[in-house]
């Protein structure tokens, strides 16, 4: 060392060292306040080690973030792979209670070879898609309509429940509602008609669900409170994102003349296309 090179006070080291603090500290002196050149970045935190290692400091160790569950995350506020995995099972769960809560409790409905209702409904419920339109289960009374309709429905929920879905298939599955149709009929009786300002609460419900599963179709009287159900199925055939499934001990002869030729057509009756219809009365 030349007996003129002074000794930088920073570093202690020769004014003309190399090394990787002095190299910094000298940029910072010439580097305006408050800016960092993005090239510099990446020397910061080695070049801080050095300078702590120089002074004999110890730095304190880096922040470690931390998931609810103890495991270790990159950053405040993460959550691990499996917590986040759980969290997001316990979300779809608790959206779709209300869909859930809609439904009887009927541990014998479950789609598979246990289940008492007509095969052939069972396998129209499983393989039915949002593609396939509306659908009409028909049937004498013990053929298992209801519980073939419940069991779909458990189906719809329990692939809500256990995957990640799409918004829309989210939102679909969430909307889900059953209904009885004697139900309805007494809601709209107590209401007063559909004179007043407001609709009937478990009307507007049954209108607005996604898919509605509207039970036991056709032995209300006729003409009844204005007829609520042919109201229903055309409110809910103009909104073509919706979806309905009747169970019913009429057939599909019946149906049509009892709700009318057109909405026959709309759930399926003679125009496949627009809906399944489910016959056993054999």
């Amino acid at each position: 060392m030349s007996t003129a090179e002074q000794l930088d006070p920073e570093t202690g080291h020769p004014s003309s060292c190399g090394c990787t603090a002095c190299t910094l500290t000298r940029q910072l002196d010439a580097t305006p306040k408050g800016y960092t050149a993005p090239e510099q970045r990446t020397d910061v935190s080695a070049a801080i080690a050095e300078l702590a290692a120089l002074r004999g400091v110890d730095l304190p160790a880096g922040t470690v973030h931390r998931c609810e569950c103890g495991a270790e995350v990159a950053s405040r506020g993460d959550t691990c792979a499996p917590c986040t995995t759980a969290n997001s099972a316990e979300l779809r769960r608790m959206v779709l209670a209300k869909a859930w809560r809609s439904l009887p409790a009927w541990p014998w409905a479950e789609i598979g070879p246990k289940c008492p209702a007509h095969r052939d409904l069972l396998e129209a419920v499983a393989t039915w898609g949002r593609d396939v339109g509306h659908m009409l289960l028909l049937g004498r009374t013990g053929v298992g309509k209801s519980t073939a309709a419940i069991a779909g429905a458990k189906r719809i929920l329990r692939r809500a429940e256990g995957q990640a879905l799409s918004a829309d298939e989210m939102t679909f599955a969430v909307g889900l509602r059953f209904v009885e149709a004697r139900n309805l009929i007494a809601d709209v009786r107590a209401h007063g008609g559909f004179g007043g300002k407001t609709e009937p609460p478990l009307f507007a419900l049954a209108a607005r669900a996604t898919l509605l599963i509207l039970d036991e179709v056709g032995f209300e009287p006729a003409d009844a409170h204005n007829d609520p159900i042919p109201r229903l199925l055309e409110r809910r055939y103009n909104a073509p994102s919706r979806r309905t499934w009747i169970t019913s001990g009429l057939t599909s002869k019946e149906f049509a003349q009892r709700y009318g030729a057109a909405i026959g057509r709309k759930m399926g009756i003679e125009e496949p296309e627009r809906g399944r219809v489910v016959e056993v009365f054999g």
